[in-house]
């Protein structure tokens, strides 16, 4: 996955937390020490790697698990690739990423809005890991 991807979902959840502040609250309740607002807004605009137990602590605080969700994904992909994977359910997992990416365009091309731009980024990302694992799936199930 891009970094820039990870930076966009993680700019996300600090959006939903309530901004950089409740953000550094939320992840240093949880480490039991102070981590600066220069971190989590360098996390956020892509110039640090995320650590994922700034993850956790924010996916916990706002309940979008949206982390998680994509490395589950990632994880089964791998394994049903190795199980030989059912094409129908890489036809629809496509199918839904693509509806959702289209979705989230539209809202942006409407509205013109920096976050729903951000949002429909993340969205045609995970389209096209969608489609790349089923391109990835369909060469093994080839071989």
């Amino acid at each position: 996955m891009s970094d820039l991807l990870y930076a966009n979902m993680f700019r996300r959840l600090v959006n939903k937390t309530g901004g950089v502040e409740a953000a550094c609250a939320t992840v240093s309740a949880l480490l039991g020490h102070d981590i600066s607002k220069g971190t989590i807004s360098r996390i956020q605009n892509g110039f640090a790697a995320v650590p994922m137990i700034y993850v956790y602590a924010l996916e916990d605080a706002t309940g979008d698990y949206r982390f998680t969700k994509l490395r589950v994904q990632e994880v089964e992909d791998r394994v049903a690739a190795k199980e030989g994977q059912s094409i129908t359910r890489l036809a629809g997992e496509v199918g839904k990423e693509a509806g959702e990416a289209v979705n989230a365009l539209i809202l942006a091309a409407e509205t013109g809005d920096p976050k729903a731009m951000a949002e429909a980024r993340v969205e045609v990302e995970e389209m096209l890991h969608a489609g790349e694992t089923a391109l990835s799936t369909i060469e093994k199930l080839k071989a």
